[in-house]
Protein backbone atom coordinates (compact mmCIF):
# COMPACT_ATOMS: atom_id res chain seq x y z
CA UNK A 1 0.00 0.00 0.00
CA UNK A 2 1.73 3.31 -0.84
CA UNK A 3 0.48 6.46 1.67
CA UNK A 4 0.73 10.41 0.60
CA UNK A 5 1.24 12.92 3.38
CA UNK A 6 0.54 16.45 3.90
CA UNK A 7 0.61 18.52 7.03
CA UNK A 8 -0.19 21.92 8.17
CA UNK A 9 0.08 24.60 10.75
CA UNK A 10 3.69 23.88 11.25
CA UNK A 11 4.71 26.58 13.28
CA UNK A 12 8.21 25.13 14.30
CA UNK A 13 9.23 26.08 17.98
CA UNK A 14 6.08 28.27 18.60
CA UNK A 15 4.22 26.66 20.50
CA UNK A 16 1.93 29.67 21.39
CA UNK A 17 0.63 30.29 18.63
CA UNK A 18 -3.38 31.29 18.64
CA UNK A 19 -3.78 31.47 15.19
CA UNK A 20 -2.35 28.01 14.23
CA UNK A 21 -2.79 26.33 17.90
CA UNK A 22 -3.06 22.76 16.44
CA UNK A 23 -0.35 20.74 14.49
CA UNK A 24 -2.08 18.19 11.99
CA UNK A 25 -0.63 15.51 9.68
CA UNK A 26 -2.59 12.85 7.60
CA UNK A 27 -2.19 10.38 5.07
CA UNK A 28 -4.56 8.76 2.50
CA UNK A 29 -3.89 5.08 1.99
CA UNK A 30 -3.95 4.17 -1.84
CA UNK A 31 -4.00 1.01 -3.41
CA UNK A 32 -1.42 0.41 -5.79
CA UNK A 33 -3.23 -0.62 -8.37
CA UNK A 34 -5.47 2.65 -8.84
CA UNK A 35 -2.83 5.15 -9.12
CA UNK A 36 -3.07 5.10 -12.81
CA UNK A 37 -6.48 5.74 -12.77
CA UNK A 38 -6.74 8.21 -10.44
CA UNK A 39 -4.21 9.93 -12.20
CA UNK A 40 -5.87 10.13 -15.37
CA UNK A 41 -9.12 11.03 -13.48
CA UNK A 42 -7.38 14.28 -11.81
CA UNK A 43 -5.80 14.79 -15.10
CA UNK A 44 -8.91 15.46 -16.92
CA UNK A 45 -10.07 17.95 -14.05
CA UNK A 46 -7.43 20.07 -15.01
CA UNK A 47 -9.44 20.85 -18.44
CA UNK A 48 -11.96 22.90 -16.08
CA UNK A 49 -8.93 25.46 -15.25
CA UNK A 50 -7.28 26.17 -18.50
CA UNK A 51 -5.01 27.82 -19.29
CA UNK A 52 -3.64 28.42 -15.81
CA UNK A 53 -3.66 24.38 -15.67
CA UNK A 54 -0.93 24.13 -18.48
CA UNK A 55 1.61 25.90 -15.91
CA UNK A 56 4.07 23.40 -14.60
CA UNK A 57 3.04 24.20 -11.00
CA UNK A 58 -0.60 23.92 -11.44
CA UNK A 59 -2.27 21.87 -8.26
CA UNK A 60 -5.06 21.37 -6.47
CA UNK A 61 -4.11 22.62 -3.59
CA UNK A 62 -7.05 23.26 -1.08
CA UNK A 63 -5.89 26.71 0.36
CA UNK A 64 -5.43 28.06 -2.78
CA UNK A 65 -8.92 26.70 -3.97
CA UNK A 66 -10.92 27.99 -0.51
CA UNK A 67 -9.07 31.17 -0.19
CA UNK A 68 -8.88 32.87 -3.75
CA UNK A 69 -4.84 32.33 -4.27
CA UNK A 70 -2.54 31.77 -6.79
CA UNK A 71 -4.36 30.13 -9.97
CA UNK A 72 -7.35 29.67 -8.33
CA UNK A 73 -7.89 33.62 -7.73
CA UNK A 74 -9.21 33.58 -11.42
CA UNK A 75 -12.48 30.99 -10.71
CA UNK A 76 -15.55 32.05 -8.91
CA UNK A 77 -16.52 30.41 -5.72
CA UNK A 78 -18.79 28.11 -7.75
CA UNK A 79 -16.21 26.90 -9.67
CA UNK A 80 -13.85 26.24 -6.79
CA UNK A 81 -16.36 24.39 -4.98
CA UNK A 82 -17.13 22.44 -7.75
CA UNK A 83 -13.22 21.51 -7.94
CA UNK A 84 -13.84 20.67 -4.00
CA UNK A 85 -16.91 18.49 -5.07
CA UNK A 86 -15.27 16.33 -8.00
CA UNK A 87 -12.36 15.18 -6.09
CA UNK A 88 -14.04 13.95 -3.15
CA UNK A 89 -15.51 11.60 -6.10
CA UNK A 90 -12.49 10.51 -7.05
CA UNK A 91 -11.73 10.31 -3.53
CA UNK A 92 -15.12 7.82 -2.63
CA UNK A 93 -14.60 6.20 -6.22
CA UNK A 94 -11.43 4.07 -5.09
CA UNK A 95 -10.38 2.14 -2.57
CA UNK A 96 -8.75 5.26 -0.58
CA UNK A 97 -8.57 5.57 3.36
CA UNK A 98 -7.82 8.80 5.38
CA UNK A 99 -5.97 8.85 8.55
CA UNK A 100 -5.13 11.81 10.92
CA UNK A 101 -2.71 12.75 13.85
CA UNK A 102 -2.93 16.43 15.47
CA UNK A 103 -1.07 17.76 18.39
CA UNK A 104 -2.45 20.83 20.43
CA UNK A 105 0.91 22.78 20.84
CA UNK A 106 -0.32 24.61 23.98
CA UNK A 107 -1.30 21.79 25.76
CA UNK A 108 2.06 19.99 24.67
CA UNK A 109 4.16 22.75 26.57
CA UNK A 110 2.23 22.60 28.91
CA UNK A 111 2.34 18.85 29.71
CA UNK A 112 6.34 18.70 29.01
CA UNK A 113 9.02 20.88 30.23
CA UNK A 114 10.94 20.18 26.79
CA UNK A 115 8.56 18.64 24.59
CA UNK A 116 9.40 16.80 21.38
CA UNK A 117 8.78 19.11 18.40
CA UNK A 118 5.12 18.59 16.92
CA UNK A 119 5.89 17.34 13.58
CA UNK A 120 8.38 14.59 14.86
CA UNK A 121 5.36 13.74 17.42
CA UNK A 122 2.42 13.71 15.02
CA UNK A 123 4.55 11.83 12.50
CA UNK A 124 5.75 8.83 15.09
CA UNK A 125 2.01 8.95 15.82
CA UNK A 126 0.63 8.29 12.94
CA UNK A 127 3.19 6.19 12.11
CA UNK A 128 2.31 3.74 15.14
CA UNK A 129 -1.52 3.69 14.08
CA UNK A 130 -1.07 3.04 10.05
CA UNK A 131 1.59 0.30 11.26
CA UNK A 132 -1.14 -0.99 14.01
CA UNK A 133 -3.58 -1.60 11.01
CA UNK A 134 -1.61 -3.22 8.42
CA UNK A 135 -0.51 -5.64 10.89
CA UNK A 136 -4.27 -6.35 11.72
CA UNK A 137 -4.57 -6.54 7.47
CA UNK A 138 -1.07 -8.40 7.18
CA UNK A 139 0.13 -5.69 3.98
CA UNK A 140 2.91 -3.56 3.63
CA UNK A 141 3.34 0.27 2.88
CA UNK A 142 5.91 2.79 1.33
CA UNK A 143 5.49 6.35 2.46
CA UNK A 144 5.32 9.61 -0.15
CA UNK A 145 5.85 13.03 1.90
CA UNK A 146 5.57 16.75 0.43
CA UNK A 147 8.92 18.15 0.78
CA UNK A 148 9.96 20.06 3.76
CA UNK A 149 13.88 21.23 3.48
CA UNK A 150 13.74 21.71 7.16
CA UNK A 151 12.31 18.33 8.49
CA UNK A 152 13.24 15.59 5.55
CA UNK A 153 16.23 14.26 7.44
CA UNK A 154 15.69 14.24 10.60
CA UNK A 155 11.90 12.51 9.19
CA UNK A 156 14.06 10.05 7.32
CA UNK A 157 16.43 9.58 10.47
CA UNK A 158 13.70 9.01 12.69
CA UNK A 159 11.44 6.65 10.58
CA UNK A 160 14.83 4.22 9.94
CA UNK A 161 15.20 4.29 14.10
CA UNK A 162 11.81 3.43 14.02
CA UNK A 163 12.03 0.03 11.79
CA UNK A 164 15.44 -0.70 13.70
CA UNK A 165 14.09 -0.23 17.69
CA UNK A 166 10.94 0.89 18.70
CA UNK A 167 8.87 4.22 18.58
CA UNK A 168 9.12 6.17 21.70
CA UNK A 169 7.73 6.77 25.16
CA UNK A 170 8.12 3.42 27.52
CA UNK A 171 4.84 1.52 27.81
CA UNK A 172 3.27 2.90 24.98
CA UNK A 173 6.56 2.33 22.39
CA UNK A 174 5.78 0.37 19.67
CA UNK A 175 7.75 -2.34 17.20
CA UNK A 176 7.53 -0.86 13.51
CA UNK A 177 6.91 -4.01 11.29
CA UNK A 178 5.45 -3.63 8.28
CA UNK A 179 7.09 -0.24 6.63
CA UNK A 180 9.26 -1.15 3.68
CA UNK A 181 12.51 1.29 2.70
CA UNK A 182 12.32 5.01 3.54
CA UNK A 183 10.59 8.22 3.22
CA UNK A 184 10.23 9.41 -0.30
CA UNK A 185 9.55 13.01 -0.82
CA UNK A 186 8.48 15.04 -3.78
CA UNK A 187 6.69 18.09 -4.66
CA UNK A 188 3.21 18.07 -4.22
CA UNK A 189 2.47 19.60 -7.58
CA UNK A 190 4.16 16.68 -9.16
CA UNK A 191 2.01 14.23 -7.52
CA UNK A 192 -1.90 14.01 -7.76
CA UNK A 193 -1.99 11.69 -5.11
CA UNK A 194 -0.07 14.21 -2.92
CA UNK A 195 -2.73 17.16 -4.03
CA UNK A 196 -5.68 14.39 -3.41
CA UNK A 197 -4.16 14.00 0.44
CA UNK A 198 -4.29 17.64 0.76
CA UNK A 199 -8.10 18.44 -0.61
CA UNK A 200 -9.05 15.30 2.02
CA UNK A 201 -6.75 17.11 4.72
CA UNK A 202 -8.68 20.30 4.24
CA UNK A 203 -12.17 19.19 4.81
CA UNK A 204 -11.19 17.56 7.57
CA UNK A 205 -9.28 20.27 9.19
CA UNK A 206 -12.42 22.46 7.87
CA UNK A 207 -14.79 20.51 10.21
CA UNK A 208 -12.47 19.90 13.26
CA UNK A 209 -11.97 23.37 13.57
CA UNK A 210 -15.49 24.67 12.99
CA UNK A 211 -15.93 25.49 17.37
CA UNK A 212 -12.92 27.97 16.37
CA UNK A 213 -13.49 31.58 16.41
CA UNK A 214 -12.75 32.58 12.67
CA UNK A 215 -15.11 35.46 12.17
CA UNK A 216 -11.85 37.31 9.83
CA UNK A 217 -11.49 33.86 7.78
CA UNK A 218 -12.24 34.45 4.47
CA UNK A 219 -13.21 30.86 3.43
CA UNK A 220 -15.52 30.50 6.40
CA UNK A 221 -18.64 29.84 3.76
CA UNK A 222 -17.19 27.88 1.55
CA UNK A 223 -15.95 25.41 5.24
CA UNK A 224 -19.44 25.19 6.16
CA UNK A 225 -20.28 24.27 2.12
CA UNK A 226 -17.59 21.53 2.26
CA UNK A 227 -18.75 19.96 5.77
CA UNK A 228 -20.96 17.83 3.90
CA UNK A 229 -18.24 15.89 2.15
CA UNK A 230 -16.44 15.02 6.03
CA UNK A 231 -20.14 13.54 6.75
CA UNK A 232 -20.01 11.30 3.48
CA UNK A 233 -16.31 10.05 3.91
CA UNK A 234 -17.24 9.05 8.10
CA UNK A 235 -20.35 7.45 6.45
CA UNK A 236 -18.64 5.41 3.98
CA UNK A 237 -16.02 4.35 6.65
CA UNK A 238 -12.97 5.78 4.89
CA UNK A 239 -11.70 7.80 7.59
CA UNK A 240 -9.61 5.53 9.73
CA UNK A 241 -8.85 6.07 13.59
CA UNK A 242 -6.76 3.70 15.07
CA UNK A 243 -5.45 4.70 18.46
CA UNK A 244 -4.42 2.30 21.20
CA UNK A 245 -7.38 1.77 23.94
CA UNK A 246 -5.86 3.69 27.07
CA UNK A 247 -3.71 7.29 24.93
CA UNK A 248 -3.82 10.03 27.26
CA UNK A 249 -2.08 11.47 24.12
CA UNK A 250 -1.64 15.24 23.66
CA UNK A 251 -4.33 15.24 21.01
CA UNK A 252 -7.14 17.15 22.37
CA UNK A 253 -8.44 20.55 21.84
Amino acid sequence: MLFYLDESWNTWNDLENKEQPIHFINWIWVNFNDIQNIEKDMKNLEINFLPFSQNFDFEFHAIDMAWWKKYFKNFKIDERLKAFEWLINIFEKYDIKFFSQWINKQYLKSKYDNPYHPHYLSFMYLIEKIDRFLEDNDKKWLIIMDKNLETEQNIINNFQDYKKNWTSFWLRKKSINCLIDTVYYTDSYNSYLMQLSDVIWYIYWAYKTASYLWNIEKSWFMRKELFKHYEKIIAKKQYIDVEPKSSSRVTRF
